[in-house]
């Protein structure tokens, strides 16, 4: 059957278009998506993960005792893993953003960018309560991370934003703000990462160095950039005190400093034993010093002055019982993570 020429023409025309509008979403897409991603301002979304705070599979923090297992999730997910058998069993999820946790030997205390802070009984999860916050002028697809600290009844909170140089004092037997430290240094701008209690002392982490804030009186006692401590990186991931002296965990390694001024010169990075100098979490014993890094458990003997790594630790973990945590995949150890 012959098609009559403007039979032909129409058909030409509209496959011409059907082309043009493909070409089109293909040119426009890039741009949608910085538009996106500016409104999202994280970078994970520049990553193409939208968004790692709510990866079911990404470990913040393990808490363990005897037979069971706390394992503490990004997503806002906590589980609770019987030791022997890697049974999950209990699971809830308050299904949160850049979530940070605090584990006692009753409550688990989740901080989050878009939910609050939360205190759940170990006994009863379904008991989960919101503690009594103000409303914080913040846009929650712009926290980067939240800091979370337990000292005595007190928990110590902070957000990674842009700006936000000031942390919360909340109590936890009234479960309410009770306190806003502002933290004013010649330092600033800069963002708050991670915390941790030295004595009367809170460290705290931020992306230009450390601080040292004496907790009763909310005042800066010292401040060090990373170029006054001789540390080669411009990324603080962990920080844990160590009796007088603290543990700058980095990007380049662990830094170990005296307190309260910051000084001394010990290293452990690549040259000092370590595979990878990306130390994501730090554990204190009496005689060991643990550096959880991106590829391997890194154990140090205080005493002995040795380093023993331990590769491919967790590779058990891969497809056993410990993913409720969906997707069977296997989890990251982020942050805190180490049991």
């Amino acid at each position: 059957m012959k098609l009559s020429y403007y039979l032909r023409n129409r058909i030409f025309h509209h496959s011409v278009n059907v082309v043009m509008i493909i070409f089109l979403i293909l040119t426009l897409f890039p741009i949608g998506w910085m538009v996106f991603s500016s409104f999202k301002s994280n970078t994970e979304i520049l990553l193409g993960q939208v968004p790692l705070g709510r990866h079911p599979n990404t470990v913040r923090a393990i808490h363990g005792t005897k037979d069971r297992v706390w394992i503490l999730t990004a997503d806002g997910g906590i589980n609770l893993v019987n030791r022997t058998t890697g049974k999950i069993l209990e699971y809830k999820s308050l299904k949160t953003l850049a979530t940070s946790y605090a584990v006692d030997s009753e409550s688990i205390y989740l901080a989050s960018a878009d939910k609050g802070v939360w205190i759940i009984p170990k006994t009863y999860l379904g008991g989960a309560k919101r503690m009594n916050m103000p409303a914080m002028e913040l846009d929650v697809n712009k926290v980067v991370s939240t800091a979370l600290l337990k000292a005595g009844n007190r928990l110590f909170l902070s957000y990674q934003h842009r700006d936000f140089e000031k942390i919360f004092e909340i109590d936890t037997e009234r479960r309410e703000l009770t306190r806003v430290i502002h933290l004013e240094d010649p330092t600033s701008p800069f963002q708050i990462k991670t915390l941790a209690q030295a004595g009367s002392g809170l460290v705290v982490g931020t992306s230009k160095g450390v601080l040292l804030v004496h907790i009763p009186s909310g005042k800066i006692i010292s401040s060090r950039t990373f170029a006054d401590m001789n540390i080669n990186s411009s990324q603080i991931t962990e920080l844990a005190a160590m009796g007088s002296q603290v543990i700058i965990g980095t990007d380049a390694g662990a830094f170990v400093r005296n307190l309260p001024d910051f000084s001394g010169d010990t290293v452990y990075g690549i040259t000092q034993g370590l595979i990878d100098h990306h130390v994501n979490a730090i554990a204190v014993t009496s005689r060991e010093i643990l550096l959880g890094t991106t590829v391997c458990l890194t154990r140090i003997d205080r005493v002995k002055k040795t380093v023993v790594t331990f590769e491919n630790l967790f590779s058990h973990v891969n497809g056993s019982g410990l993913s409720p945590l969906p997707e069977n995949k296997k989890p990251e150890l982020e942050s805190g993570a180490v049991l």
